[in-house]
């Protein structure tokens, strides 16, 4: 029988194996992971005041990150690289956008986006809170 090993001093070697090894697996049933990163940045002058990271694969982009600078809030500048990460989807043929947010983030601002709720974990990451997840059909997607 195999033994579980927590890795420490060869985490990312093993991480690149499991992910090396899924990958393959799933390129058997679903084709090509297409996989590219996706980062966006806000800025006033040179000063990043806001950013979003995502990844690209098959048919979707997954948004990891969205922040924006307390002193920069309410001028836009989250809608605006929502909107760019949904451009740049449909151009790399993505056919939805999903994402994930706890009720003291935005679930709003993802709602007024037209991203529809699918799941809650609720009590997590504290009592009383939870996280929510997302997800919105690109329309004139190529996929």
């Amino acid at each position: 029988m195999a033994r579980v090993v927590v890795e420490k001093a060869r985490a990312s070697a093993v991480a690149k194996i499991v992910r090396d090894g899924l990958i393959r697996h799933n390129r058997a049933f679903a084709g090509p992971f297409r996989y590219r990163n996706l980062v966006l940045s806000a800025r006033e002058g040179r000063r990043i005041v806001g950013g979003l990271v995502a990844d690209c694969a098959w048919n979707y982009v997954y948004v990891h990150l969205l922040w924006v600078d307390e002193a920069a809030r309410g001028k836009d500048h989250g809608r605006r690289l929502m909107r760019e990460a949904e451009r740049v989807a449909r151009k790399r043929g993505a056919a939805l956008v999903y994402l994930n947010t706890f009720t003291f983030q935005a679930p709003e601002f993802y709602e007024k986006l037209g991203y529809r709720r699918f799941a809650a974990l609720k009590n997590t990451p504290a009592s009383g809170t939870a996280r929510y997840f997302y997800v919105k059909r690109l329309s004139g997607a190529r996929a």
